[in-house]
Formats: structure tokens, sequence, C-alpha cells
């Protein structure tokens, strides 16, 4: 089908409606010059109306340029009514906007943006989902662990009663969490504990894939035998993918002394990559 415009200013119509017809090509040509719909035309096209089924409303595509040499903006005006814009194709494959967003943008993809600004309230709806993050607890319950420690040896907290709090992204094993992705991690823990002998130094940490890391270390002095007392800190950690992460305790004075973990909780929260 080809739509012919004279250059006559007063001769060209505002809309040219092409109504009940199938599969066709349409051409539009200018005095001699013939261009596809997907090709430049000059004199410029001002826009191409889109009627409804009923005919009773119009989408409009526009050009808002004064020139086609260079790259220009094409406006979709809805016509003040709420529409859902589709691409359609044989599959979902088929569809391609990557000139916008150079990756799949699909509600089951994973895109990549290189940063996100909101300026707005945020939270996430999917039960489990989010950031990832885990946890562990002695849920309250003493779970007597103890240890006839060397000075200055650093000694792994590994006890069955140390159970899973919310784990995303993350398992959990007596006490020992694995993230699965890598980034930093903000971790804060505490533990109650119980030394036997007074004026005691105990130390704890976190231990990352059992190497105790200066970063939220905390130190305590028990100055009477028998005593509880508790250890607590927090630190941002950068982990690698499967790193492990659990809580360790160490005396620094002269002898064997022996320590015991009385209740331990851990938490961890991916706050960056």
């Amino acid at each position: 089908m080809i739509i012919d415009l004279e250059k006559a200013g007063s001769n060209i119509p505002e809309f040219v409606s092409i109504e009940n017809v199938g599969n066709f090509q349409l051409l539009i040509r200018i005095g001699q010059t013939i261009r596809g719909v997907d090709g430049t035309i000059s004199p410029r096209v001002g826009g191409v109306a889109l009627l409804d089924a009923a005919g009773d409303y119009y989408l409009t595509l526009l050009a808002n340029n004064t020139g086609m040499a260079g790259d220009q903006s094409l406006t979709l005006d809805l016509g003040s009514k709420s529409r859902t814009l589709r691409l359609i194709g044989v599959a979902a494959t088929d569809i391609s906007i990557s000139d916008w967003f150079n990756q799949n943008v699909k509600d089951t993809a994973q895109p990549t943006y290189a940063g996100v600004i909101l300026h707005g309230d945020s939270w996430h709806t999917l039960s489990g989902g989010g950031w990832p993050y885990g946890s562990f607890t002695s849920a309250g319950v003493e779970i007597a662990w103890t240890q006839a420690a060397a000075s200055g040896t650093w000694y792994d907290i590994s006890d069955a009663d140390l159970v899973s709090g919310e784990l995303n992204l993350c398992t959990q094993d007596s006490g020992q969490i694995t993230v699965s992705k890598a980034g930093r991690y903000l971790i804060n823990y505490s533990l109650t504990l119980e030394v036997h002998t007074a004026n005691t130094h105990v130390e704890s940490a976190i231990s990352v894939n059992g190497t105790e890391s200066t970063h939220g270390m905390a130190h305590q002095e028990g100055r009477t035998a028998n005593t509880e007392y508790q250890l607590a800190s927090t630190a941002i950690l950068n982990l690698a993918a499967l790193d492990t992460v659990n809580l360790s305790i160490r005396h620094v004075d002269a002898g064997t002394i022996t320590l015991d973990v009385e209740m331990a909780d851990l938490t961890l929260v991916q706050v960056g990559g």
C-alpha cells in the first residue's frame, strides 16, 4: 500500500486513516521520494496515530525534532488514558530493547545497573528475599560449650545447639555460616561465657575461613572466678562467595584455663558489593 502525499501544504491531510486491512507494507511518498516507515522521511511526518479497535481513542507516535539528521526523541502519546505498553514476539527471546537497557529487564531477569538512586521508601515484598543475610542463635538456652584452653590459642565455638535464625543466600551449621554471595557484610555478635579462674583476660573474634579477623574483636577481664560476663562487637568484613564465618575465643594468660561459653548469637547482612 502506498500513501501519496503531495508537497502542496494545504493538500496534505492532518491524519491518514487505514482501516479493515490485513498484513501490508506501508510506504509514504512525498513528491517523488518514497521511504518505508522505518526509513528517513523528508519532509518529515509529524506523527502517526494508532486507533484502537473501536476507533474511539488513539495513540500517537511523535517525532519531537526539527530534522532527522541526528539522534532524536520519539514520543508515545497515550492520549491521557491508562495504557499497558507491551512488546510482543514469537517467544520471549525475540523481544529486544537493548538500545535502552542493553540487557534483559523482565521480572524474571537479573539486570545489572551501574547505580540506583532512590528518592523514596523501598522495601522487599518477597518472603525470605532481600539482601543476603544469615544468623545463628543459642535461642536463650545454655549450650554448655567448654574448652581447656592453652594460652594464646584460638578455639572455634562450634555446637549443635547453635541453631539457624533467618537465612537468605546463606547456610548455617553448628555456629558456622557460609555466604553464597561476595560482598561487604555487617556482622554483629554477642556471647556469654564463664571463666573458672580469677583475673583471666579473654578475647573473642570473628573467624573467616578459620582465620580470626582483627576487626570486631572484643576483650574482657574476668576479675572473679566462676562469674558470667559478656563479649560483643561488630564489624564490616569483605567476604568472598563460599566464605565461612563463625566465632572464636581465646585467653592470653599463662597456663591452661577452662573456658565455658553458655550463649552465642551472630547476625550478618550484606551492605555492599
